[in-house]
């Protein structure tokens, strides 16, 4: 759902209103008892016509971790850098 919203917000819209119109999506995937990742591109489109055909992407869990490469971030290679600074810290 994370992913879904900074989606929208990386085509311009505000984080709440991604947050809402994401909300809209997960009512709906939950109402019919399925995965976000199991919404028609309809099911999105009709949400917001924002959501392209490229938004099965989100749902790629290496490509998720790939934007969170921050410091400090959640990406493989930061959480490996936290791992080397913890283990140096604890020697």
């Amino acid at each position: 759902a994370t992913d879904l919203a900074d989606y929208l917000v990386q085509r311009g819209v505000a984080f709440r209103q991604a947050h809402r119109l994401v909300g809209e999506l997960v009512k709906r995937a939950e109402t019919r008892g399925a995965n976000l990742s199991q919404l028609t591109r309809q099911d999105f489109e009709s949400i917001s016509p924002l959501f392209g055909v490229d938004v099965s992407g989100v749902f790629d869990w290496e490509r998720s971790l790939r934007q969170r490469e921050i410091q400090g971030g959640t990406g493989r290679a930061a959480v490996l850098q936290q791992i080397q600074t913890a283990k140096k810290l604890l020697k």
